[in-house]
């Protein structure tokens, strides 16, 4: 996992740049004038979108040179760190770290690029992934292998675009989706693809024992995000969005009151958390017997 933490940062803002900037520019002639003009291609139907920039003048052709310029970096920086995340990502199979499924994992890579998860926030059992570099342990095979991806909503942004998540999620499994609302939670769901639960911040607020936990809860999911990256089962790097360490132990402490499925989540995510980091008073306070004791942790990295 070290040769991934370190390259990443460097590796992941260039495959971002690489995907941000497919497609390319050229100058073309019209009426006797040049103009700058800028293509994509079509997911759909594969042909080139064109669209014009403007004509030739010393904005434009600074607009020219910085996308040259970025594209050539992006391609650079990606294959020069190929075959480290080559070797990153055998390590990782070989050591029975690539515990992601691919199909999960091409939905969070999608959601990446296209910044989705600008207004979503993962929270299931491959949040747990996110922590293990930090943590130094090994979260369990059978805690993060999820059936389902479930993100939460962010509570600051006012408009969250479905219709974008869904088209990228669509884009991803290559098939229609349906789209499902019930009380605080959304579903979204194609016949080849891994389900999302899309919930609120009302659907956790709810499931809380009193009006202290409702309390912490709700400014924890306020707390900047905690960002990890691992291998996925095909061998490659996702960028993982999710919640701090100890909103996370707390959520899962929430949702175990009500499904069973969450408690081993809950029990280890609170004791890797007292192993690594630790909970802060307040918190330890109002959500008592967080997590099983660290000793009974599985062995670290």
């Amino acid at each position: 996992m070290e040769t991934l933490a370190d390259v990443w940062p460097e590796y992941g803002r260039s495959l971002r740049d690489k995907y941000d900037l497919d497609g390319g520019m050229q100058w073309k002639v019209a009426k006797g004038r040049e103009y700058l003009t800028r293509y994509r291609q079509d997911p759909e139907t594969g042909k080139k979108v064109w669209s014009s920039l403007g004509r030739r003048s010393p904005e434009t052709e600074a607009i020219y040179a910085e996308f040259m310029g970025r594209r050539a970096t992006a391609r650079e920086t990606i294959q020069t760190h190929k075959d480290d995340i080559t070797l990153g990502g055998r390590l990782a199979r070989a050591r029975g770290l690539t515990r992601l499924p691919t199909r999960n994992a091409e939905v969070l890579r999608a959601f990446w690029l296209n910044s989705v998860d600008a207004s979503i926030t993962l929270f299931c059992g491959a949040s747990l992934l996110a922590y293990e570099r930090e943590s130094r342990v090994i979260a369990p095979v059978d805690l993060v292998r999820d059936d389902r991806l479930m993100f939460v909503f962010d509570p600051t942004v006012e408009a969250v675009e479905i219709d974008g998540i869904v088209d990228v999620y669509q884009e991803v499994v290559g098939g229609k989706a349906r789209v499902r609302q019930r009380d605080d939670i959304m579903t979204v769901q194609a016949p080849d693809g891994v389900g999302l639960d899309m919930v609120s911040e009302r659907y956790l607020l709810d499931r809380t024992a009193d009006g202290d936990q409702a309390d912490l809860l709700s400014r924890a999911l306020r707390e900047p995000p905690f960002r990890g990256v691992t291998f996925a089962s095909d061998g490659q790097p996702v960028a993982l969005k999710t919640f701090a360490p100890q909103s996370f132990a707390m959520m899962a402490h929430v949702m175990a009151q009500e499904d069973d499925r969450w408690l081993a989540k809950a029990e280890f995510a609170g004791a890797m958390v007292q192993a690594r980091w630790g909970f802060e008073p307040e918190q330890e306070a109002v959500f008592p017997g967080l997590g099983l004791d660290p000793a009974d942790m599985p062995p670290r990295i």
